[in-house]
């Protein structure tokens, strides 16, 4: 291979084949800086000079950690139009990327995802496919849904995530999980 057809194949080589530096491969969570943000805030935890909004969150992850890859939970985030591009325009000025929605809904909603009740599972559904819209809106591949503890029968939420792992695909959006309250336990 002479230099010529080097430069062509390496041009042409898609970037997950290119050498990424170390902290793109890291992302940070909003849930981290909990304490900064005043809606999110504990009783006694520690108190900022100025409370962080979450539009100024990819900069300052950015800025002082040089890391342009942020998740953020929905209880940061607003569905409507306005927020989504000012969201997306905040993401491009600090050239960063939004990697992952962490989908927390109430509680009741996060039940119901694996109830038995079938009205509250279809809304726990529908809760979350608003978030993969706006996952898809704002340009955002990936959303975890929080499917609250286990219950003794998998059947439903098993069903739930299929529903929402099809409709993600629709909208490019992956769905992802991880274990929450009893959720880590082996079912019996």
């Amino acid at each position: 291979m002479n230099r010529r057809e080097f430069l062509v194949t390496a041009a042409a080589m898609p970037l997950a084949a290119q050498v990424v530096k170390p902290l793109d491969r890291i992302a940070v969570l909003s849930w981290s800086f909990r304490d900064a943000f005043a809606n999110t805030r504990a009783k006694n935890g520690w108190v900022p000079e100025t409370d962080l909004d979450i539009m100024d969150y990819p900069a300052m992850i950015a800025d002082r950690y040089d890391i342009h890859a942020v998740e953020i939970q929905t209880m940061y985030l607003k569905q409507d139009a306005g927020f989504v591009k000012e969201l997306r325009g905040r993401l491009d000025e600090a050239k960063s990327r939004l990697v992952s929605i962490a989908a927390e809904p109430p509680d009741a909603v996060n039940a119901a995802l694996g109830g038995d009740d079938e009205a509250a599972r279809a809304n726990a559904v529908s809760v979350n496919k608003k978030w993969i819209d706006f996952c898809a809106e704002v340009g955002c591949p990936v959303l975890m849904i929080n499917q609250g503890n286990l219950h003794e029968n998998l059947g439903p939420l098993t069903d739930s995530a299929k529903r929402l792992v099809e409709y993600g695909a629709s909208k490019k959006v992956t769905i992802t999980a991880e274990p929450r309250g009893t959720s880590g336990r082996q079912p019996e």
